[in-house]
Formats: structure tokens, sequence, C-alpha cells
């Protein structure tokens, strides 16, 4: 039998849960312009799940509001100063922002990571790294040196990453020690939400007529019964009790329920000096990460990586009256395969990674390299 050890919240200083109930359809919308340039169809896609920058405003303008805002100054002992994620000055009082989970029926649920797919027979797999490295890469320049790139187990045919699923703890605990998880830990986004699509026109001002080929969609989330959003944050006021709060666009809102749940991550020691580690919430780094790249927060040097497609993410400075400039940003579920050397060891349990860790940004557990 593996071992496999819990990480407990208390432990990541992570004491507190918000469940998020939405009340009606939800929207996230990433980075791009809502707007019509040309004739045809101006399309505003929602973000699932939405990204830590949303949730963590929601929350701090709550208990903002709660402390007496705007009559009041706002609350910088408790919420902080700033309004931009992006900036590492920025101090958020006495929160700190944990992963984002699901929970459907009960059960919490972690996003299903990048190096998990199906083959041609719809069995899991877990891509992994061979022994030696099997191509030359332009990745490894200037030297034009060899990149161990993931690759799928003997035998799988067809295989094809995952997109849209979620695993359970169980599930996690089967992959960070290097296991397929079994079908059942493995829950498909659309057992969680749907999307709906509604589409607007173009008015003219003066006349409140049509404008002839401005139409306007956008999708919004609608959660199903028994799904909702886990959201674990130190330094909530003791005080607070449950709240609706705006949350995303369109000033769709949802109910804020306090717990005093104390929730066990899924850990699993490393073993040796090659680890893995997988992102369950999503990843901001100042520069693309390369072969033997140093990470911050990760011990090592980086070897290789399964990277899902990176989302442009901005926001609205509310203090200066603007948008926030647009940053790639890796989506939760990212792997990254690491080797210590020297007197390096592997972290245990959890650990923050990149930039902006208190938004809630760069989340990790640790785990074994996936068995060949």
């Amino acid at each position: 039998m593996p071992v496999v050890r819990r990480t407990n919240w208390q432990e990541c200083a992570m004491a507190n849960l918000l469940r998020i109930l939405p009340i009606d359809t939800l929207m996230f919308r990433d980075g791009r312009p809502f707007n019509q340039e040309d004739e045809g169809a101006g399309a505003a896609e929602s973000l699932f799940p939405p990204p830590p920058p949303t949730l963590a405003g929601a929350v701090r303008l709550a208990i903002a509001q709660r402390a007496g805002f705007p009559k009041r100054d706002w609350p910088v002992d408790l919420v902080g100063d700033g309004v931009d994620w992006q900036d590492q000055e920025t101090w958020l009082g006495t929160l700190a922002f944990g992963p984002l989970m699901m929970e459907l029926g009960g059960e919490f649920l972690l996003p299903a990571p990048a190096h998990l797919g199906k083959d041609n027979q719809m069995a899991l797999r877990l891509l992994h790294l061979p022994a030696e490295a099997e191509f030359a890469s332009d990745w490894a320049m200037p030297d034009g040196g060899r990149v161990l790139y993931p690759r799928a187990p003997k035998g799988a045919k067809g295989f094809k990453a995952l997109e849209g699923h979620w695993l359970t703890f169980k599930g996690m605990e089967a992959v960070l020690e290097g296991n397929t998880p079994d079908q059942a830990d493995l829950i498909r986004s659309d057992r969680l939400l749907r999307r709906e699509s509604r589409v607007g026109i173009g008015v003219a001002q003066d006349s409140r007529r049509a404008n002839d080929g401005q139409l306007y969609t956008a999708s919004f989330l609608r959660l199903c019964d028994e799904a909702n959003f886990c959201l674990a944050i130190k330094g909530l006021p003791d005080s607070l009790s449950a709240f609706v709060q705006r949350l995303g666009g369109e000033h769709r809102q949802a109910e804020f329920r306090p717990d005093t749940l104390v929730t066990d991550l899924p850990s699993s020691p490393s073993g040796t000096g090659a680890y893995a580690a997988i992102a369950v919430s999503p990843v901001l780094l100042a520069e693309e990460p390369e072969p033997g790249a140093r990470i911050n927060g990760l011990p090592g040097e980086l070897v290789s990586a399964c990277i899902p497609k990176p989302f442009m993410l901005g926001g609205w400075d509310s203090r200066t009256r603007g948008p926030l400039p647009l940053r790639p940003v890796i989506p939760a579920g990212v792997v990254f395969f690491m080797r210590c050397s020297g007197d390096e060891l592997p972290p245990q349990g959890r650990t923050r990674v990149g930039l902006s860790t208190k938004w809630g940004f760069g989340h990790c557990l640790i785990g074994r390299w996936p068995q060949s």
C-alpha cells in the first residue's frame, strides 16, 4: 500500500472556508475586450473556474462594507491597501487566499492535472518522463540540447489530455503517488455546471433603434444542483456571518457562507530528489518556464512540464480608474517536473509557487513522478 499522508489546512495557515452559492448565473470574463469593431457578433466567454482576483475582490469588498465602508475609511488593517493583483507590493491585510475547490454532494474536488488523459480505449493514463531524452529541441537553446518530453506509457495509443475535469481527493492522492486514479474519481465539468448563452443587440442612442450587424453574445455559468464553490481563506474576521455579494460581471450575486470546517488536502512524500508539483490554482510566473530554470517556491531545476494553454487576465484599477495590463496566467492543473541537486530537498505537502500567491495564485501539491 502506498504511504499517503494528508496536509491539514491549519498546517498551511488556511483555517477558514467560504462556501459560495450563486443566486443566479455568473460570468467571469478574461482580459479580451467586449466591443464591436467590425460587423458581426462580439462575444464574451466566461472563465471557469473564476480567477483568484475576482474571488479575492468580492470577499475584500464584503468585509470592508461590513466595517462601514464607504461612509468610513477603507479598513486597510483588515483587507489591505490595493487592488492591483499584479503588484507584488500590494498588501492584503490579514487575508491570504487559498485554492478554489468545487464541492459536489458534499465531496471536495480539485482540478485534474494536465498529465492525466485517456487513450483510444478510454482508459485513464498518466504521462511520464522517459529515462533518456529522445529528441533535440530548440526549447533548450542556445546550446541545442535534448529535452525530456512527457510521453504516454507503452501500449497507450491515441493519448488525449483531459480538459474540464476534476478529481476527488482520493483520485488526487493516486496521482500524487504516480499512479492512475479510478474512473469513479474523475468528474466532468458538465456535472458541475451548464453554460448559457444570451444574445443582445447594439442600439443607437439617438433613435433607440438596433444597429445593423451589431450582435453580442455573452456566456454565463449556472451551477448544477448540489454543486458550489469552496474557497479557503486565512484571516477572515471572527464576527463575519453569511452575506450576499456581487461576484463577477453583470452585477450577478452569490451567497457566501463562512465555515470553520478544517479540510485535509491530499499529499504524498516524493521520496527522492525528483518530484512533481501539481498546481491546484492558476500560476503567475515572472518568466516563461524553460528546462533548467529555477521556479520561485520550488527547490531544484525544472526538467519538463505539462502546461495547459495560458489565458490572459487583467482587471480594473478602481484607484486610477483604468484597466490593469493583461498578463498571461497558467491555468490550474499545470505539472512541473523538478529535480533537486546537492543538499536540496523536495517540499512536503503543499507549497506556493510564483507571484501573487496571497491572492490565491500558485498553490501546488507535491508528489512523485508518474511510474513508467
